[in-house]
């Protein structure tokens, strides 16, 4: 399984939340945000990334104050089959 860094920052946002993943190869990624209620309020990601560092500016305008998780999924590109999962819970503020 390839190594994989999800970080998400700050933990505690206003208007502007910052992901960034690393990868060690070219991997299948997709990249979502789920309320509480386990609802998914957005897909940031869902393609083929190559290696190295990747980062997203996720706009919170839209999002009430609130606790969210973020969620990767990693696949290997041959076997498109889950390798990697992993969570990060940020609140947005306002």
């Amino acid at each position: 399984m390839e190594q994989f860094v999800l970080n998400v920052f700050p933990n505690s946002a206003v208007e502007i939340l910052t992901i960034e993943y690393t990868l060690d190869e070219i991997s299948f990624v997709s990249l979502s945000v789920y309320n509480t209620s386990g609802e998914k309020i957005n897909l940031l990601v869902k393609e083929l990334s190559e290696p190295g560092k990747h980062r997203i500016d996720f706009d919170l305008s839209q999002l009430p104050p609130g606790i969210y998780v973020c969620e990767a999924i990693i696949s290997k590109r041959e076997a498109l089959k889950q390798e990697s999962k992993q969570q990060m819970k940020f609140a947005v503020i306002k």
